[in-house]
């Protein structure tokens, strides 16, 4: 398992941005770098700069330095942008993420009820005329494009703070107002953090190696296939709520692990499955000639 508690990383282009974020959650910087902050409660802040190029830099940059990070967190984008329709103060979650400048398409999957949702369209500059019924900004496309690569897709996200309109220009947003813009949302966001965290935690309790199976593992002797049988067979006890049930099986005697596993498809009600199948593979065919293995006796 990788040594990683982060649960979250908040992506934002620029200081002004991060400021409240740090003051919300505690936020420290990493030893190693002047643009990543994080903190004890699974909350990571990476500070791209402005821009698509920005974006794509400096996350590409994190994750070279970041190799043993874990593949199943959240990833989320806050930020600012223009609006032609939504009032300055409104907030939203993109639904659908355009690339201005060549029209391509990404389709975040909002999956935080109670949330505005609306097209984002990234720009190589500030759009001034708002010409869609959508939010305009210049970092939200690169993101998830480059955040895609790094998590799962529905835990990639993008939330706008709508700061400009045909009636409220960008020559107010200052950074009082920026300011002023993330300390009305802010619960909101907490929220989103909070939620977010929630499904990212579940998430890497379902990839993550179940206690039972360390145990068993240490216990037997097993071949590649039987592993991998072991670990998903554990993984289905704990997502019938049937822990109790593996408990006692796995404090029996079994003569080997080949004994070990059957008992454990006999309480799941698939004794008679002869084989249990991995990524379209017979594991039973795989198994074959391997020969049985003696549970350790060491004591």
């Amino acid at each position: 398992m990788l040594d990683d508690p982060v649960l979250i990383n908040l992506v934002v282009a620029h200081g002004l941005e991060a400021k409240p974020l740090i003051a919300l959650f505690d936020l420290q910087p990493q030893e190693d770098s002047d643009k990543v902050y994080v903190s004890n409660s699974g909350v990571r802040l990476i500070v791209t700069g402005m821009g698509r190029e920005n974006v794509e830099y400096s996350l590409a940059k994190w994750v070279e330095t970041k190799l043993t990070a874990r593949q199943d967190t959240a990833w989320l984008n806050v930020g600012i942008a223009g609006h032609r329709n939504l009032a300055v103060g409104d907030t939203l979650i993109a639904n659908k993420i355009i690339s201005g400048p060549d029209n391509e398409s990404v389709f975040p999957t909002p999956i935080i009820g109670g949330l505005r949702t609306s097209t984002v369209i990234t720009m190589d500059h500030p759009e001034l005329n708002y010409p869609e019924d959508a939010a305009y900004d210049m970092e939200a496309f690169a993101f998830w494009r480059s955040a895609a690569a790094l998590g799962p897709l529905d835990l990639v996200q993008s939330y706008k703070i709508v700061s400009d309109n045909p009636e409220s220009s960008t020559d107010k947003v200052t950074p009082i107002f920026i300011a002023e813009l993330f300390e009305s949302a802010i619960r909101e966001i907490e929220h989103l953090v909070l939620q977010l965290k929630m499904l990212a935690e579940k998430q890497q309790s379902l990839v993550s190696d179940p206690p039972a199976f360390l145990n068993a593992k240490d216990s037997y002797r097993l071949s590649v296939t039987q592993e991998i049988q072991l670990r998903r067979l554990c993984h289905r006890f704990y997502a019938l709520q049937m822990v109790g049930s593996l408990e006692v099986i796995l404090s029996a005697s079994h003569r080997d692990s080949r004994a070990l596993i059957d008992a454990l498809h006999a309480a799941l009600g698939h004794a008679d499955e002869n084989s249990a199948w991995v990524g379209g593979e017979d594991l039973s065919q795989l198994e074959a000639g391997e020969g049985q293995t003696e549970r350790d006796q060491a004591s």
